[in-house]
């Protein structure tokens, strides 16, 4: 039976509207909503018993958190503005990530090195992924449960436009892994580029991501959390009054939901 034209047309109508906006990662350009919302997070569902046999049970890599943090901490204050934990389902102000914002350069551009704070395997390399501010993104697979797999989602945010639609190798230069590449702790995987035409301020969006559910980065140990207590910046305008500098808690889990913490896994 053929289907009526007219509901032919809004059936594809619908289709491209999903699909766009399934994959946009576009965000507002509301500066005071800038530090939460200018991505859609990261997630994952990845299941493959060839990568998951290289890897460590989740059990086991919590019994041995990493020691290292994604960027120098010793820059905290200067370059590295400052963190965000991720505040979880049950803060009032959700956010499926976790945060490192830089400071804007005065003129020209800076960059800060990134390492990887876990031994794994690079799964996805992104050199350009488009929306209203253009970025790039690094995958990296460090646990398992079963065959399935965890990842640490970067998403590299410059916040100054669509640099990458201009030219496609403009952030190509920052990436220093391959996808399939086995990495280490404390290997230099990227540089984070910040413009000073850059209003905003350019951010690290980190998260892991486990079977579709964003998961709190709390993979570190807490001696390195500790370091990043005095530096959680204030982000009461766009977080319903709350401000991260007043957590009373050093966590880059902020009250967590069910399966938006490693413990729910383990």
């Amino acid at each position: 039976m053929k289907m009526n034209p007219i509901k032919r047309l809004i059936m594809i109508v619908l289709l491209i509207t999903t699909i766009h906006c399934g994959n946009s990662g576009q965000s507002t350009n509301e500066e005071d909503q800038s530090n939460l919302n200018s991505d859609n997070g990261n997630t994952s569902n990845t299941t493959d018993s060839n990568l998951a046999s290289l890897l460590p049970t989740i059990s086991d890599f919590m019994l041995n958190q990493s020691d290292t943090f994604i960027v120098d901490t010793s820059l905290l204050g200067t370059e590295v503005e400052g963190v965000m934990p991720m505040p979880g389902s049950n803060s009032g102000c959700y956010h499926p990530g976790a945060h490192v914002d830089f400071t804007i350069p005065s003129s020209g551009t800076s960059t800060v090195d990134v390492y990887s704070p876990v031994d794994g395997v690079v799964t996805s390399v992104q050199d350009c992924y488009e929306g209203v501010n253009d970025q790039y993104k690094i995958f990296i697979a460090y646990a398992k449960s079963g065959d399935d797999v965890f990842e640490l989602l970067f998403g590299f945010e410059p916040m100054a436009g669509s640099k990458c639609q201009d030219n496609p190798t403009e952030f190509t230069q920052y990436i220093f892994v391959e996808e399939g590449e086995t990495v280490t702790k404390g290997q230099k995987i990227a540089e984070m580029i910040s413009y000073s035409s850059d209003t905003v301020g350019s951010h690290i969006h980190f998260n892991t991501g486990f079977n579709n559910n964003f998961v709190c980065p709390d993979i570190f140990k807490q001696s390195v959390v500790n370091t990043l207590d005095d530096h959680y910046i204030d982000s009461a305008s766009s977080c319903r009054g709350q401000s991260f500098i007043d957590i009373a808690q050093e966590t880059l889990c902020y009250q967590p939901s069910l399966n938006e913490s490693h413990s729910d896994y383990m």
